[in-house]
């Protein structure tokens, strides 16, 4: 995939080797970022908060759709889910059905920047901040829940009550 900035717009060019599959024209300024699953779409941030979602063939899946932070971070994975991290929000797409799965705070975890992102098969957002910090969000539970090694040396096993 090939951005290509014009006078008030960009051009996207999909190629397969030296040959031209698709071309679209999009009302944005610049492209930042572009993510997707080379089978089943294409994913496209825009600076002026522009999120563009189309089909590998290039037909749009959705309406552009302005959101009201820039996209910091974006990935996918090969079960049609999407993530996009802005400066306040995470936010998960479920591309085979076309839904916003859920969108979470995730501004109080990137003060100390993003090492890693990625998606679970189950659509949960796994965010590394550290090495040693690591969060998933669960929407069954509606939080950051750490994922990280706690080590206690000193703490003792307190033994369960039998009645």
């Amino acid at each position: 995939m090939e951005a290509i900035p014009r006078v008030g717009c960009t051009t996207l060019k999909q190629k397969q080797g030296d040959f031209v599959v698709w071309t679209a024209t999009i009302p944005c300024g610049e492209v930042t970022l572009m993510a997707g699953n080379a089978k089943l779409f294409v994913a496209v941030a825009c600076s002026d908060n522009l999120f563009i979602l189309s089909t590998r063939g290039g037909r749009l899946l959705l309406p552009c759709i302005h959101l009201s932070a820039p996209i910091r971070y974006m990935t996918s994975d090969t079960w049609g889910k999407l993530l996009i991290v802005t400066d306040a929000e995470c936010i998960c797409w479920d591309i085979s059905s076309f839904k916003k799965m859920y969108s979470c705070p995730v501004g109080h975890l990137l003060r100390s920047g993003v090492q890693d992102l990625k998606v679970t098969e189950g659509g949960c957002c796994r965010l590394q901040i550290s090495s040693k910090e690591s969060y998933m969000y669960d929407p069954a539970v509606g939080a950051w829940v750490g994922t990280f090694e706690l080590d206690f040396p000193d703490a003792q096993v307190c033994p369960l009550r039998q009645d």
